[in-house]
């Protein structure tokens, strides 16, 4: 991505750079779970400049939001493919109470490690970012 570029024109210096390095590592080995991370962070660094200043930085809890991220998910990261493999999985569970407990227990899950993850990319993002001003 040249530095012209104009689908990262309106982005932070700092996430333009972790964006090519990102397509740079989707190039450079094809076998690491790196395609689409690209393009995922040009659309979540769109999302956050409109939500930051609206939201603050908290972990996203509003509906219309976390249907954003979810977006991106599906489009970049593989999120149908994932989600048709679980189902997979489940649907061979023959008993429903069971598959019910356990689609309750992965949701449950699935929520924990989403913020989790969530506030170690912003705790992550907020200290290279923090570094990069002291160079």
């Amino acid at each position: 991505m040249p530095r012209f570029d104009p689908l990262v024109a309106d982005l932070p210096p700092l996430l333009v750079d972790v964006i090519r390095a990102a397509a740079h590592a989707a190039q450079r080995d094809p076998r690491a779970a790196r395609r689409g991370e690209a393009e995922a962070l040009v659309e979540l660094g769109r999302l956050a400049r409109l939500a930051v200043p609206a939201h603050g930085v908290l972990a996203p809890v509003e509906p219309e939001l976390c249907q954003n991220i979810h977006t991106v998910a599906v489009r970049h990261l593989g999120y149908g493919r994932a989600s048709r493999s679980l189902r997979a999985g489940l649907d061979r569970v023959s008993v429903f109470h069971q598959r019910d407990a356990i689609e309750i227990a992965h949701a449950a899950m699935l929520s924990v490690t989403s913020v989790a993850y969530y506030y170690s990319g912003f705790a992550f993002g907020v200290t290279c970012g923090d570094r990069s001003g002291r160079r």
